[in-house]
């Protein structure tokens, strides 16, 4: 909200305050408007009538909410920057501007201002930002490509975050520590140097000069020839 006054009127000086509000629903429609009035709420009624008359649409992925490369936007010295994060992530941004973040419905990504304060440069380069978005569906639309060609496979439909893990991870840190424990007491260097790892250490598994009955060998030679077969006799040539 700004204060200014006008010296040109016949009565004398008149002050005017001029408010700028933002509006959306959280799901990428979003709307900015200008309001002049001489007090707070004539100001505030015309800024939100200029903001309903002038909604705009965000083109980003509503499944993932992932941004598919970071958008920059400036107004004179104002800067605003929507840099993406790994999915799972959430929202990053100066918690004062978290509300504006909460309309524009946009998650994982992190937005920083820089450069001037004054909101009315500060939101023509946020508009600047957000239009520079584009969905991964626009951008095969726009190329006639498949989704794989614009990224990893598996990447548009299904990523599980880190958080999901932790409970495995927990497990398996604390089977570490029990392992590292038995190893300070079995292998030590001045006794049992000879000792490399300790039974739970040791993966159950056959390594590739391991000694083999022949039978085993024949065994083993006649999976290989299911994959790999190099008799021209068995083929239907005709």
């Amino acid at each position: 909200m700004d204060i200014f006054y006008d010296e040109n009127k016949e009565d004398g000086r008149v002050y005017y305050i001029r408010i700028v509000i933002i509006i959306g629903n959280g799901k990428g429609v979003y709307g900015y408007g200008v309001g002049f009035g001489k007090n707070i709420k004539e100001a505030r009624n015309s800024a939100l009538l200029n903001s309903i008359s002038n909604l705009d649409f965000i083109d980003f992925n509503y499944k993932n909410c992932i941004l598919n490369f970071p958008v920059s936007g400036q107004e004179y010295s104002s800067h605003v920057k929507i840099i993406p994060r790994p999915l799972g992530k959430g929202l990053k941004i100066n918690r004062k501007y978290l509300p504006l973040a909460y309309i524009l419905g946009l998650d994982n990504v992190k937005i920083s201002f820089s450069g001037s304060n004054k909101w009315m440069s500060r939101i023509k380069a946020l508009k600047r930002c957000l239009n520079k978005i584009v969905s991964i569906k626009t951008l095969c639309k726009m190329t006639g490509k498949k989704y794989v060609c614009h990224f990893a496979p598996h990447y548009y439909t299904s990523h599980w975050p880190d958080y999901w893990f932790k409970n495995i991870l927990n497990e398996y840190k604390y089977r570490i520590q029990k392992i590292q424990k038995k190893r300070s007491m079995v292998c030590r260097k001045n006794f049992r140097s000879n000792i490399s790892k300790i039974p739970e250490e040791v993966v159950p598994d056959f390594t590739p000069y391991t000694w083999k009955t022949p039978i085993q060998k024949f065994v083993e030679s006649q999976k290989l020839k299911k994959y790999v077969d190099n008799n021209i006799y068995r083929t239907n040539v005709f």
